[in-house]
């Protein structure tokens, strides 16, 4: 007798008691005999409350729809009460400018700005969202450049990026041209030290030959004065070598025989020859000749 009470489930195709299969029809319309078990219906319909077919749960054997009491028969309480809240959410996301939080707090509300304004703050979590999305604040982009990223991410650049881009190559820009400058005062740093270097060396150099110039002039000024003392000297020799001549020409007359210069006797024109003179000679004195 227990085998007779056994029925085979279609779908997990095991024998399992008549108590553990519907006791009638899932719907008032359908014209079959429950062949999935109570266990199977529940997952069945589960599935399609998972699945957002709230308006649209359908028998698992022959597609009727049900409705809210035959939900509520044919499945078990925690499903059915997912039904109700998926229910609920349904009908309250229909309200203008509803939305769910999508970042897991479970909370709705109404946002009166709707697109217009499309970020949202959560009152129960204090995240934001974007309304129009529905994922959490797309801060670096407008809903727009949402759109495009989604439409293509891998070539996708926001204005903010493309902004931040251009500072960077504009920061670059000024890096470098910073270093151009910096170089260049370098350089002309370095073309002023040599400058003033070679400046004190033409200084130096100068200095050094208007001082050898002004020893080479003194020198040449000393030694034309050196020569005009010696000329005066000379000239102040000569001078009194011809004084000393013609004292010594009015005081003597040259030796008859040897020419040289014998002094005259007592002023008068008779001359004696002495050889203390160096004369030597001796000879007759002619007072005539003389």
């Amino acid at each position: 007798m227990s085998e007779a009470r056994l029925t085979e489930c279609v779908v997990c195709l095991e024998d399992k008691p008549i108590d553990l299969f519907p006791k009638a029809t899932i719907t008032r319309r359908c014209t079959h005999v429950p062949s999935l078990c109570l266990g199977c219906t529940d997952l069945s319909l589960a599935s399609q409350i998972q699945n957002g077919l709230l308006n649209q749960l359908r028998c698992p054997e022959c597609s009727e729809r049900l409705d809210y009491e035959e939900v509520q028969r044919c499945t078990s309480t925690e499903v059915f009460a997912r039904y109700q809240a998926f229910a609920v959410e349904q009908l309250i996301s229909k309200v203008r400018n509803f939305a769910w939080c999508p970042l897991g707090c479970g909370n709705g509300q109404v946002h009166d700005a709707g697109d217009k304004q499309p970020l949202v703050l959560c009152l129960h979590c204090e995240q934001q969202f974007c309304f129009r999305h529905r994922v959490a604040w797309h801060r670096d982009h407008t809903c727009d450049e949402y759109d495009n990223f989604l439409a293509n991410p891998q070539n996708f650049r926001s204005k903010a990026q493309v902004a931040a881009a251009l500072l960077e190559s504009v920061a670059m820009e000024q890096e470098r041209l910073g270093r151009m400058i910096q170089d260049a005062d370098s350089v002309f740093a370095q073309s002023l030290l040599r400058g003033k270097k070679a400046t004190q060396a033409y200084l130096q150099a100068k200095s050094e030959q208007e001082r050898r110039a002004y020893q080479q002039a003194a020198r040449m000024a000393e030694q034309r004065r050196l020569e005009e003392e010696a000329k005066r000297q000379a000239d102040r020799l000569r001078e009194e070598e011809n004084a000393t001549n013609r004292v010594f020409k009015k005081l003597t007359k040259p030796c008859p025989n040897c020419k040289r210069p014998i002094e005259k006797n007592g002023g008068c024109d008779h001359m004696t020859c002495h050889r203390d003179l160096g004369c030597g000679h001796s000879f007759s004195w002619d007072a005539a000749r003389w």
